[in-house]
């Protein structure tokens, strides 16, 4: 990816309130809700 596209990823995350850091697989990650229908993220480790 991208500096530009990571950074503008950061952006949108650091403004977005759906977003949460969760553990996923030994990592920290961002997951945030469906843009389309709102719905909550899946829990990442079930998948």
């Amino acid at each position: 990816m991208s500096h530009a596209k990571r950074r503008r990823v950061l952006d949108i995350i650091a403004t977005d309130a759906t977003f949460e850091r969760v553990p996923h697989r030994g990592a920290d990650v961002w997951m945030g809700k469906c843009l389309h229908c709102n719905a909550a993220p899946a829990d990442p480790d079930t998948e």
